[in-house]
Order: C-alpha cells, then sequence, then structure tokens
C-alpha cells in the first residue's frame, strides 16, 4: 500500500533570522537547556540567514528530544523517515513519532498514525493508527488541523490520499474498533478519503457511541441537534448529550447546559442548566464558563454572584476567542458572535460596576480595554480599573499599571505604573513583581524613589479588604 503523504507535512520552528543570535543561542544550549537548544535545529534546517546543515540540525535535536522537547522529538522522527542528517530509520522515525504524540503533539500522532496503517518501521495495525488518528482529529492545535483540512474545503487533492486511510479504518471498524468507527464518522463529515455524506458519518457515529463512546455520542447528539445525516429531534439531542455528559464529555455537558436553558428536548430548568455548564466550565471549556458567568450575573439557576460570574469571566476570557471551541456545534439561537455575547456580559456588569461591586467593576474595564461587544475605549477602561483599584482589588491595581506603564487612556507615567504595580504585588498579584522590576530598569533614581514613596501612600489608602 503506498504511503499517505500530508499537504502540511512541516518541522516545529522558533521564527528568528540573525546570524548573531544563533550563535549566541548555540552558545547558550548546556546539556541542560532543552529549549536553548530546540532553537539551533530549527535554525539549521529552515531559517533564512543561517547555513542549512542537516547533521546540525540533527545533532541539536537529540539533545533538545532527549530532555523531553517535544517539537525536537518530531523533528528526528521527520529526519529519521527522510534521511535528512540521519541514516534513514523508520523504526527510529516511529520512536521518535511516538514520543512526541505521547506528549500530545498533533503532527507527531498524525504521522504515527501514518506509519503504523502503512506498516512503516512497525507492524502494521490499522486499529492502532486510527487511535492516533482520532487523536489528531480532536486537537485544537491549528497546525495539526490545517494538515488535516478540518474546516476547510480547499484542499481536495487530500481526498485521494486519505482514500487509503479510510480504507484502513473501515476494516478495523467491521472488526468492533470504537476508535476507526469515530475516525470513520469524521471522515465522512470532513470529506476526507471518501465523498462527504451526513448520513454515513452519522452512520458511523451511532455504531460507536452504542458501544459508550462519549464523544461519538456527543457528536451523534450534535448531528440530531442540526439535522445533519438524521432527522432533526431535539430529544434525541438530549438523550445522546445525557450519555456522554455522564461520562464526563465537555461538550455534551455544555450541551445539556444549553438545552435545558433553552428547553430544547427538555423542561427549561436553570438549575440544571447552570449544574451542566459548571461541569463544563471546570473542564475548561470556555463558552461554557461565559455562559456560567452570565447565569451568575442575572441569578439564574445559582445566586446572583458577582465574584463568580468575575471569577468565570475571567477564565472564559483568558482562553480568546470563545467560539474557537473543538467539538462544540451547538450554539445559541441567535448564533450570536463574540462581540454580542460580551454586549451583554457589559450590561449586566454595568449595573453592578456603578452600585460599587468591585469584581464587576474589573470585567467593565477588561470589556472596554479589549474592546469586546463595544468600541475600545481605553479612558472608560482605565475608569473602571481605577475604582476597582481603589477598592483594594489586586488585579485591578496591576491593570492600571499597565495603563500608565502605556499610555492608554491616561497620561504616560512610569512613577505611577510602578506604584501600582507595587501596591498589586503587595496584595498578593505576584506577576506585578516581575513587571514592576522590569520597569524599574527604564527609570532614573529619582523617579524610582518617588514611586516608591507613592506606593507607600497608595497603599495605606488602598488595600486589599
Amino acid at each position: 500500500m503506498r504511503i499517505v503523504t500530508l499537504l502540511a507535512t512541516l518541522l516545529i520552528a522558533i521564527s528568528a533570522t540573525a546570524d548573531v543570535w544563533f550563535e549566541q543561542t548555540k552558545a547558550r544550549a548546556e546539556p541542560e537547556d532543552g529549549v536553548a537548544q530546540s532553537s539551533p535545529r530549527d535554525q539549521y534546517f529552515i531559517v533564512d540567514g543561517v547555513r542549512q546543515d542537516y547533521a546540525e540540525t540533527a545533532k541539536w535535536s537529540r539533545k533538545a528530544a532527549a530532555q523531553g522537547d517535544a517539537p525536537a522529538q518530531y523533528n528526528m522522527g521527520f529526519m529519521f523517515q527522510n534521511g535528512l542528517g540521519v541514516q534513514q530509520s523508520d523504526t527510529r522515525a516511529v520512536h521518535w513519532y511516538g514520543r512526541a504524540a505521547e506528549q500530545g503533539l498533533g503532527l507527531a500522532q498524525l504521522k504515527l498514525c501514518l506509519m503504523i496503517g502503512n506498516g512503516q518501521g512497525v507492524e502494521q495495525d490499522y486499529a492502532e493508527a486510527a487511535k492516533w488518528f482520532r487523536r489528531a482529529a480532536e486537537q485544537r492545535d491549528v497546525h495539526t488541523r490545517r494538515a488535516l483540512g478540518i474546516g476547510s474545503r480547499k484542499h481536495q487533492s487530500m481526498t485521494l490520499e486519505y482514500a487509503d486511510v479510510a480504507v484502513w479504518f473501515r476494516w478495523a471498524a467491521d472488526q468492533g474498533n470504537a476508535d476507526a468507527q469515530w475516525s470513520l464518522g469524521f471522515m465522512y463529515g470532513e470529506g476526507w478519503g471518501v465523498e462527504e455524506d451526513d448520513a454515513e458519518a452519522a452512520n458511523w457515529f451511532r455504531v460507536a457511541a452504542g458501544q459508550g463512546d462519549p464523544a461519538a455520542q456527543s457528536a451523534l447528539a450534535e448531528m440530531y441537534f442540526n439535522g445533519e445525516g438524521v432527522r432533526q429531534s431535539y430529544a434525541e439531542t438530549a438523550r445522546w448529550s445525557r450519555k456522554a455528559a455522564a461520562q464526563g464529555n465537555a461538550a455534551a455537558q455544555y450541551n445539556m447546559g444549553f438545552l435545558f436553558q433553552n428547553a430544547l428536548g427538555v423542561p427549561r430548568d436553570d438549575f440544571q442548566a447552570a449544574r451542566w455548564y459548571g461541569e463544563a466550565a471546570e473542564q475548561g471549556l470556555a463558552l461554557a464558563q461565559f455562559n456560567l458567568c452570565l447565569m451568575y450575573t442575572k441569578g439564574e439557576g445559582v445566586p446572583q454572584d458577582f465574584s463568580q460570574a468575575a471569577r468565570w469571566f475571567r477564565k472564559a476570557v483568558k482562553q480568546g476567542d470563545v467560539d474557537a471551541q473543538r467539538g462544540l456545534r451547538i450554539r445559541d439561537g441567535s448564533h450570536q458572535g463574540v462581540g454580542q455575547r460580551y454586549a451583554k456580559a457589559a450590561e449586566w456588569f454595568r449595573g453592578a460596576a456603578e452600585q460599587g461591586n468591585v469584581h464587576a467593576q474589573w470585567s467593565l474595564g477588561f470589556i472596554y480595554g479589549e474592546g469586546w461587544g463595544m468600541p475600545k475605549n481605553n479612558v472608560e477602561a482605565a475608569k473602571w480599573y481605577r475604582k476597582a483599584a481603589e477598592q483594594g482589588y489586586a488585579e485591578s491595581q496591576y491593570d492600571l499599571g499597565t495603563i500608565y506603564r502605556n499610555g492608554d487612556g491616561v497620561p504616560q507615567n512610569y512613577i505611577r505604573a510602578h506604584a501600582w504595580y507595587n501596591v498589586a504585588n503587595a496584595n498578593g498579584y505576584k506577576t506585578a513583581g516581575d513587571t514592576r522590576d522590569l520597569l524599574a530598569k527604564d527609570m532614573t533614581p529619582e523617579q524610582m524613589a518617588e514611586a516608591q514613596n507613592l506606593a507607600g501612600r497608595f497603599f495605606e489608602k488602598y488595600n486589599s479588604p
């Protein structure tokens, strides 16, 4: 069987181009410095301005790989597979891809799938290949998802290349392997290696779901929700979501929260909605964290609590765009974007902020500062951060320091920035100490003395409650 090639076979590289930087990094690459060692091997391989030398690439990759650096392990697999700087060896390639794959590197998981399926350097095993394909397909990593063509129809040439993979998985699926059944459902849904067919995708998800596979149950539930390949049914959505949610599937837990909140396939029950959103939120699902935030602001299913609302809001925003969630295709009925959701949050936070709630004040400052759900307004951000900072809220004190350091919405003032960082650090926001010390390098002794004096006054007035 011919070797399956991927459109996006690539090395993980650190983007730097200067020869001087390279020589300095190489000099620092002592045996214990895996991070520094990972830079020279990438430089030698692909970066402009540095001589190409596969032997040196292998040398530095091996050092970093031996210390557990996953991209370096992937690189070693790639080099052994292709005989670049080392003697070609499929067995060694599988070894290094395997080590990187175990650490969760999606591209390595994909390469391992292909080598196992082709019997390169290892005994051919379609079920094992399906396991690694599935792990790669479930990745959030953008490089892996692009290599798989997820979310894109531009790379139609990949369809033929994946045809062999589909044959492998069908054989394993027919033997009852749930990973292969899930993978076939995924491939039919995406149209890779087979003609896109939602009904066939639903069929394979149903087979895996019947074996108790929670991801397949969740995928089948979402197909029922959207009427893809099956007759649309909220009752079936709820039935399969509940099965997956009970096994800890975060997407299904979010789905159950949404269904209970909107009385779809189940009676409306805000308590149950908050419960299921909470389960998914604890697993790090940003959209669930955001919806739980809104329930706390409105007191739906939980007591109104802006401290809890701000806590979940903070967790969600630190993950970036809450729409970018793996395996989550059930949305609110308006299909509103992230900006509209933040506008809704701002509306609820404003009322509490105006009444002096410190958590709501920080949240409102953040929304204005990022320009999410409303036009970016650094003056308003500074206003609300200051209100919270003056109540002793350490994170707002840190953010206010950053505003003064950058001159966003206020005149740039290193003295005030340093003072607020100092107070935030004293109030327990430890990141502020490091930022303060970096800022100090750009300040004169006179400015430092004034900043220390100001920090003392601030701390007396704005100590953490």
